[in-house]
């Protein structure tokens, strides 16, 4: 299978919306209603360089957001990660469609190019977290009229619209990290494996920069080291190590890429003893050294 890679956002509405154009590389969205009629209505696997929150009232469509494959339907939201591999095919549609598809990189939030502080402030964008979020009634009503603002906005583009749209997006963000992630329920409760790797997912990325082995974060959770790595691997696919391993190496690349910092102390700063064995460890995850990823990060 072939994974398309999308690294301009232009790119990707080009597929999915031939008609459509991006007036900033930061920020754009789609007005589904408006663009129905020319949407592709199956899209094959790809990745993106950018975060993606999808609304949809009105759409049935199936979707596959990394390990997880799900039904997205009316009142729902969507938050794809850079990097995830994401499809969907629509199924049906049914009047009035109000949904929405948003697509920003966190330099639009002051976060810098890589995602280390999207990821830590806002957990539904965890990389293993089952992605879609069904809403209540009155979380729809709030989450509705941001996204017709925002598209509103964007639809009369204007000197001053990119910072009126950064903040109604920032406020969006923080009315789903206090409506959806007090207790992060999808489609009912998680299971028992996938509660423990959302807690184990979060606790990576408040404590990436202290390289704690897997026995560590186990005693933090109050369970032992095997049943981590049971439940990790049941609801990811992956060893609870390769999780520890996708954070570092994110964290990596950020400092990499937004800091002058010497190899030496970055490697020192994420807790690794001796920077040779940093090096070894990003160009094993990575492929290529940091002193390469930092000169051409492509």
């Amino acid at each position: 299978m072939t994974v398309e890679y999308y690294n301009r956002m232009q790119e990707l509405v080009d597929v999915i919306l031939p008609d459509d154009s991006v007036h900033s590389d930061l920020f754009h969205i789609i007005n589904l209603e408006e663009h129905f009629l020319s949407l592709k209505k199956t899209v094959a696997p790809y990745r993106q360089n950018f975060f993606e929150i999808s609304y949809t009232a009105g759409l049935n469509d199936d979707c596959h957001v990394g390990n997880w494959r799900f039904n997205q339907h009316n009142d729902s939201l969507l938050f794809v990660s850079p990097g995830q591999i994401n499809s969907w095919k629509l199924k049906s549609a049914e009047k009035p469609v109000e949904s929405y598809m948003v697509y920003f990189k966190p330099e639009l939030l002051g976060a810098g190019e890589l995602s280390c502080e999207v990821f830590s402030t806002f957990r539904f964008f965890n990389l293993n977290s089952m992605p879609v979020y069904y809403l209540k009634t009155e979380q729809k009503e709030v989450f509705t009229d941001l996204f017709r603002r925002i598209h509103d906005e964007y639809s009369n583009f204007r000197e001053g619209s990119i910072e009126i749209i950064t903040s109604y997006l920032t406020i969006l963000l923080n009315e789903a990290k206090r409506n959806l992630e007090p207790d992060f329920r999808v489609n009912g409760s998680l299971n028992r494996a996938e509660e423990i790797t959302y807690q184990f997912e979060n606790l990576i990325k408040s404590e990436y920069r202290k390289r704690l082995n897997l026995k560590d974060y186990a005693e933090k959770l109050h369970i032992s080291p095997s049943y981590l790595r049971e439940a990790v691997k049941q609801s990811t696919g992956k060893p609870a190590n390769k999780l520890i391993q996708e954070y570092q190496i994110l964290e990596a690349k950020s400092l990499l890429l937004q800091s002058n910092e010497t190899v030496k102390h970055i490697a020192l700063e994420l807790g690794f003893d001796d920077p040779s064995n940093f090096v070894k460890f990003f160009k094993k995850q990575a492929g290529l050294t940091p002193l390469r990823y930092r000169e051409n990060p492509k």
